[in-house]
């Protein structure tokens, strides 16, 4: 409780406050912050430590949980680790009337998922819900001629990207990342309930500028989480919009409620999301993680055309991720665009073409032979190792051929001396000596 007291949000809170005072002309003694203003009390000491306590009940759980100190409470705009104060390059971000909706797809992308041998392991992580996929194997994505290996997934309700100022109920992540840097591809998917259908007062658009107030924006909302939280609530396959391959991400059993809670997939089922991608057309753009240290070393790929789950399949989830990360839902606020270039890409599923598959899969002999699959299975720790070591035999042939190239011009200038030297002497010569 002491560790969770000085966390950066509480921290932030009480830095926060002062303004408020200082702008209405209150002294110390008369502080009063917005919540204890609209409970009618002039007590400093009774809204802060209501918002206080709101701040607890979301960090206190991580920190048991061993988990870092951030709460969604303000939705990032209070975050200070790492670099989630800069603007050049954070995430998420809106797509508004600047972003390329009409436009068609200059460049492409290419995926190779496979469905798991392994089962996999749905956790709550306490700002989300999702699965490490790291060991699996399911594959890996290409782009600009560089391999990008499935890390892990996660849930984030709502969208935390908005589109044209409106935030969809759910956005999915999928991971990737370069085996010989720390650079990061995201994929992102945003998923809509079909027309005309409604999940509560979760809404099927939210406002992308709506804050909500602490601790959730109504009772019911929180009824309904610790209605649903932790039970077997299996949404029908025949409702409208129904989604086989979210369902398959969370398995048959009940969504884990608790801080580290578990649920393993159904045993056989296979994690396949190839599905996501098939067909989509995607903005591009560089930015950074969305939870704390917000690293900017990210480029993002958001989906242009979201997908679609049942309403069944929303309220699941959402119910489930409000449970553990608060009632406003897993979101950051959408940074500031600061003049980063949106371009769009299509995703092509199998290989790029004229090249080989990442080395560590099973792909690699049957290519050298002339054969194509489109499926990628790697080796957790082989593949990895075999990535590194193409890459670093990689960077000797390129470093051993600037050699030569170097050597060469280094002869080329050197015998134009030479022969700028000989003609010279010859020059200075007398006329008819040999």
């Amino acid at each position: 409780l002491a560790q969770a007291i000085s966390a950066p949000p509480l921290l932030s809170l009480y830095k926060r406050s002062r303004p408020y005072a200082v702008g209405r002309g209150l002294s110390h003694g008369e502080m009063r912050s917005p919540l204890s203003h609209r409970l009618k009390t002039r007590s400093p000491d009774l809204g802060l430590l209501l918002r206080c306590l709101g701040v607890l009940l979301q960090v206190v759980p991580l920190a048991a949980s061993g988990g870092s100190f951030f709460s969604y409470a303000h939705h990032g705009e209070d975050w200070l680790e790492g670099e989630c104060a800069s603007r050049e390059r954070q995430s998420p971000i809106d797509f508004g009337s600047e972003a390329p909706w009409t436009e068609a797809p200059k460049e492409d992308f290419y995926f190779s998922y496979g469905p798991s041998e392994s089962p996999a392991i749905l956790q709550n992580t306490g700002d989300a819900l999702g699965i490490d996929l790291a060991a699996l194997g399911l594959g890996a994505l290409s782009f600009e001629g560089q391999w990008f290996s499935l890390q892990s997934l996660k849930f984030h309700a709502h969208s935390e990207h908005t589109f044209e100022g409106s935030r969809l109920p759910l956005e999915l992540h999928l991971l990737h990342k370069e085996s010989d840097s720390q650079r990061l591809l995201v994929v992102a998917l945003p998923f809509q309930v079909p027309s005309g259908a409604s999940i509560g007062d979760a809404g099927h658009m939210a406002p992308a500028g709506m804050l909500p107030v602490f601790l959730g924006s109504s009772q019911r909302s929180a009824k309904v989480s610790k209605r649903t939280a932790g039970k077997e609530l299996q949404p029908d396959s025949i409702s409208v919009g129904f989604s086989s391959t979210v369902q398959s991400l969370l398995g048959s059993g009940p969504l884990p409620a608790h801080v580290g809670g578990q649920t393993e997939l159904q045993p056989g089922q296979s994690v396949d999301l190839a599905p996501l991608l098939v067909g989509g057309t995607f903005f591009v753009y560089d930015g950074s993680l969305t939870t704390p240290p917000c690293s900017e070393l990210a480029t993002w790929f958001v989906r242009r055309d979201p997908l679609t789950v049942s309403v069944e399949q929303a309220t699941l989830l959402l119910d489930a991720i409000k449970a553990t990360a608060g009632n406003g839902g897993n979101w950051r606020s959408v940074m500031p665009l600061m003049k980063r270039h949106i371009s769009l890409a299509a995703a092509q599923p199998g290989l790029p073409p004229a090249t080989s598959p990442p080395p560590g899969s099973d792909q690699s002999q049957a290519f050298a032979a002339g054969t194509t699959m489109p499926t990628l299975v790697f080796g957790s720790e082989d593949g990895s190792n075999a990535q590194k070591a193409l890459a670093t035999a990689k960077r000797a042939s390129d470093l051993a051929q600037n050699i030569s190239q170097a050597v060469e011009a280094a002869r080329s200038k050197e015998a134009e001396a030479l022969q700028a030297a000989f003609s010279a002497v010859d020059d200075a010569l007398p006329p008819g000596y040999a």
